[in-house]
């Protein structure tokens, strides 16, 4: 996996990577940062049927991750209770 934020190059970096290393990158995950409120987070999108996908908090993330069967359930929880 990679994690990066929608701020600089990250997304153009982590697409890159599921282009040309689809076998070692399973997913690139971007925290949208933004000097606005509430900006909107982008749909998610398949690279060479890796998942790219936006979150606002790192909960957010973490339901994502377990739902794609990244993480376990009890991981979920323990990011829920640190958040």
């Amino acid at each position: 996996m990679y994690l990066g934020d929608t701020g600089e190059k990250d997304q153009e970096a982590g697409e890159t990577m599921l282009r040309e290393y689809p076998r070692v990158v399973q997913a690139v995950f971007l925290h949208v940062v933004s000097d606005r409120p509430n900006p909107p987070i982008p749909a998610c999108k398949l690279i060479h049927g890796r998942p790219v996908l936006f979150f606002r908090t790192y909960v957010g993330a973490a339901l994502q991750a377990t739902q794609l069967g990244f993480i376990e359930p009890a991981a979920l929880l323990r990011v829920m209770d640190a958040a």
